[in-house]
C-alpha cells in the first residue's frame, strides 16, 4: 500500500506553516503594500565542475530595470540567490528555503536535481519560471515553465543539422551522466526526423583532458557528421580531438556547448561546426533590451540561453502579476496557465503560452519550438539565417 501525505501535512513538513503551500491566492508569496515580490534564483550558480552564474545576472538585470520602472504596481522585485553547489542535498535545502520564505517563484538556472525537487515545489505551490531545460522531468512537470526551448530545441536541431549539412550517418559523443543521455536522445530524435541514422554513441567522461580515444571511436564509425551531447569546455576539447583525428565534416551541438572564446582559440579547427540557439542574435534590434540590460548589469556575464531564461522569467512574473489584487504564487500559477501570450521581448521566435501543451507530446512544457541556426566559418560563429525556424519544420 502506498503511503500518502495530505497537502496540509506536506506544507507543514516543508515550511512549518500550512500557508506556505500557496493553495489559495492569499497563501504563498502574499505581499503587503509596497513590500517586495520575492523570487529565488537557484541551480548550480557555482561549483568546481560546473558554474552558471549568468542565471543570477539575468534575473538581477531584469529586476533592476523593472524596479526602476516602478516594479509590479509599486512592489519591487527582490532576487534571492541560492547556489546548490552541484549537490542534491543543497538543492533540496534551497527549495525548502524558498517554501519557508514564501517566494513567489523559482527563476532561471541550470539544475541537475529537479526530479527530487518537484514534490517540494508542488506542495508549496511554487512554480519554476525560466528554468533552462536539461532533463526530461523539466520538460514535462506541471510546475516547470521554461521561457525558451533550451536543450530540447537546441540539441534536437543539432541532430537535424548533422543530417542536413553532413549526411545520413551520424555518430554521437556524450558524457556518462543522465543529463547527457537525455541530450543524446534529443540529438537522436533530430537525426531520425531528418531521415538519418545514429551509427553509434561514444562516451567521453566529463572533464576528461584527453578525449582523443573517444574521438578515434567516433571517427572510426565513418560518419557523415558528428554530434556532441556535451558540456562547455568538454565540447571544445572533443571538437579539437575530432579535427586532429582528421575529421573535417560537420560537427553539431547546442549553442552553449562551445563558448565564443573556445571558437576563437580553436580557430580554423572550429569551422564547419553548427550550433543552433534558442535565443535571438545580439545583432537583432528586437532583442536589444536583453543584451543592453545584461551588459549594464555585468559586462563579463555570458549572454546566452541560461541568462536569457532567468531574465525572461523575471519579466514574465512582473508582466503576469501586474494588475492582480493578490501577488502570490497561486496567482502567478493561475496566470501562467491561462495567459494566451507571454511577451518574450524579441528574444524568441514569438510570444509563448502555457495555456495548452507544446508541440512535442513527450515534452509538453516546451512552449517555444524556434531556433536560430549558426555555423562557424573562418573561425567565427555567424547565423545561417537571420530569422527563427521551427525545429519541427517551417519558419
Amino acid at each position: 500500500m502506498r503511503r500518502t501525505t495530505t497537502p496540509f501535512l506536506a506544507c507543514a513538513l516543508i515550511a512549518g506553516l500550512a500557508t506556505a503551500c500557496g493553495n489559495s491566492e492569499s497563501g504563498s508569496g502574499s505581499v503587503a503594500a509596497d513590500s517586495p515580490v520575492t523570487i529565488m534564483v537557484s541551480g548550480t550558480l557555482s561549483s568546481p565542475n560546473l558554474s552558471y552564474p549568468q542565471a543570477a545576472t539575468g534575473a538581477l538585470a531584469a529586476a533592476q530595470a523593472i524596479n526602476k520602472a516602478g516594479g509590479v504596481d509599486g512592489h519591487p522585485i527582490k532576487v534571492v540567490q541560492c547556489n546548490d553547489q552541484l549537490n542534491p542535498s543543497t538543492a533540496l535545502a534551497c527549495v525548502r528555503k524558498a517554501a519557508q520564505q514564501r517566494v513567489v517563484a523559482m527563476v532561471g538556472g541550470i539544475d541537475l536535481f529537479t526530479a527530487q525537487l518537484w514534490p517540494t515545489l508542488k506542495a508549496a505551490g511554487i512554480p519554476w519560471v525560466g528554468l533552462d531545460v536539461i532533463s526530461a522531468d523539466q520538460a514535462t512537470n506541471a510546475m516547470s515553465y521554461p521561457m525558451t526551448g533550451g536543450t530540447v530545441t537546441g540539441f534536437y536541431q543539432a541532430g537535424r543539422l548533422a543530417v542536413q549539412k553532413g549526411g545520413k550517418q551520424v555518430a554521437i559523443v556524450k558524457h556518462e551522466n543522465p543529463q547527457s543521455a537525455f541530450v543524446a536522445g534529443l540529438i537522436s530524435a533530430g537525426v531520425a526526423s531528418a531521415g538519418g541514422t545514429v551509427t553509434g554513441q561514444i562516451v567521453s567522461k566529463i572533464g576528461n583532458s584527453d578525449p582523443s580515444p573517444a574521438a578515434a571511436q567516433a571517427t572510426g564509425k565513418k560518419p557523415d557528421a558528428i554530434a556532441c551531447a556535451c558540456n562547455a569546455g568538454d565540447g571544445a576539447r572533443i571538437l579539437k580531438a575530432v579535427r586532429q583525428a582528421g575529421f573535417s565534416k560537420p560537427f553539431a551541438a547546442g549553442y552553449p556547448t562551445l563558448l565564443d572564446t573556445d571558437i576563437q582559440s580553436l580557430g580554423a579547427l572550429a569551422d564547419n561546426t553548427y550550433t543552433p540557439s534558442d535565443i535571438a542574435d545580439p545583432s537583432d534590434p528586437k532583442a536589444s533590451m536583453f543584451y543592453t540590460q545584461m551588459r549594464a548589469q555585468d559586462p563579463k556575464a555570458r549572454r546566452d540561453g541560461i541568462s536569457a531564461g532567468a531574465w525572461l522569467g523575471t519579466y514574465s512574473i512582473a508582466q503576469l502579476l501586474k494588475g492582480q489584487s493578490s501577488l502570490t504564487s497561486a496567482t502567478l500559477v493561475r496566470r501562467l496557465n491561462t495567459a494566451p501570450a507571454i511577451d518574450t521581448h524579441g528574444l524568441t521566435g514569438g510570444s509563448i503560452s502555457f495555456a495548452k501543451p507544446g508541440v512535442l507530446p513527450q515534452y509538453p512544457r516546451i512552449a517555444d519550438p524556434y531556433v536560430i541556426d549558426y555555423v562557424v566559418t573562418n573561425g567565427k560563429r555567424t547565423p545561417v539565417t537571420r530569422s527563427f525556424v521551427s525545429v519541427y519544420g517551417g519558419a
